[in-house]
């Protein structure tokens, strides 16, 4: 299987600043993903990018992380996060992954 991390920033493009709340982006996140009906976790990271000015900045981003998806859709959720959030690219990285499905009831 398949693991898909997006890492998105959530400082503006243009402002090099966070103009919308944490909490409103990870709403706006999970909403993207439901639409799509696609099963996910997230976690908020921090770290640095260098834009195409050559320009470095530290910034905040949440991380998607999708096991074994449908892979156009995760190009979709890509490109919508970043026309959504305003950012100049969203990074996406694959891994090969082994996943296990534990349940149990009593």
């Amino acid at each position: 299987k398949k693991r898909y991390p997006i890492s998105v920033g959530l400082n503006d493009k243009d402002e090099k600043v966070q103009k919308i709340q944490t909490e409103k982006i990870v709403r706006l996140v999970t909403n993207c993903c439901k639409g799509y009906g696609m099963a996910f976790s997230a976690y908020l990271q921090e770290g640095g990018y260098v834009h195409d000015s050559g320009e470095y900045v530290l910034e905040k981003s949440v991380c998607l992380v999708f096991v074994d998806p449908d892979e156009a859709l995760v190009e979709e959720v890509g490109k919508d996060l970043c026309a959504f959030l305003n950012q100049e690219s969203v990074m996406v990285t694959v891994d090969e992954v082994e996943c296990l499905f534990i349940s149990e009831s009593i």
